[in-house]
Order: structure tokens, then sequence, then C-alpha cells
């Protein structure tokens, strides 16, 4: 006996559905459709220093005082917490001013250059990246 077509796509349809519904239960809501969900914004307090890099901060500024600092002070202490792996941000801001000091004076006493962080410069330090192959080669000097 010979089934209409519509009646013999039914079971395949079906069993189409049940699976659809099982891997829409299997998977969590949300997952693989679209870009992930924005990320909350940064708070001013969000990075913290450990105790190790708080010290590292009170033993640079041991050296100065705060009422007194010079162009080349500034300079030096900047210098000093890059040395010693620290880096620019709130928790480093705080650990300054925690030892009676002010990150902004320290900042118009040796002003950052223009332009992005050293670390976030596009291309090389040195120049522009190297050719990708898609034009002729460079010309030999």
């Amino acid at each position: 006996m010979k089934l209409p077509c519509k009646l013999a796509a039914a079971p395949a349809a079906l069993a189409l559905a049940l699976l659809l519904a099982a891997a829409a239960q299997a998977q969590p809501a949300g997952a693989g459709s679209g870009p992930p969900p924005p990320r909350p914004p940064h708070e001013a307090g969000a990075q913290t220093l450990t105790t190790e890099q708080q010290s590292k901060v009170k033993s640079v500024l041991a050296g100065y005082k705060a009422a007194s600092l010079t162009a080349d002070d500034a300079k030096a202490i900047k210098r000093a917490l890059r040395d010693a792996g620290l880096r620019r941000g709130p928790g480093l801001g705080a650990a300054i001013k925690a030892n009676g000091f002010d990150p902004e004076r320290l900042e118009q006493l040796d002003p950052r250059p223009p332009g992005p962080p050293p670390g976030e410069r596009p291309g090389r330090p040195d120049g522009p990246p190297p050719p990708r192959g898609d034009g002729p080669p460079p010309a030999k000097k």
C-alpha cells in the first residue's frame, strides 16, 4: 500500500521538529546567536594593586618630597614606577595619593606625549609594517 505524498513526509518532518526542539533545549539561551553581550563599564576603583605593588610605590616615592617636586623628579618617579612593572590606572593613582603625592601634579610636571600609550601603537615602533606581498617587491638599495 502506497501512502499519499503528504502523509509519507509527515514522519520525517515530525522527527526534524523533535530534533530541533531538543537542540534548542540543550543550548543555553542566546548561545551562538549574535555578538556577545557588552561588558560592563570599568569603575573608577576597578584596578587594585597587590600589597607588593603598593610597597613598590611607597619605596619609589620615599626618596621625594611631594611639596618640592621638579620635572626631573616627576620623570624619575614615572620611570621607576614603569621599571617596577606598574602601569598607569586607577589603582596606581590611588596608591600615589595614599603616599601623599598628587598623580595629576606628576602628569603636569612630566606630561605624556600625545597619542596612544607605547604598548598600543599600531604598526612597528621603527616604521610601518612590512608589505604583505600584495604588490611588487620593494626596490633594492
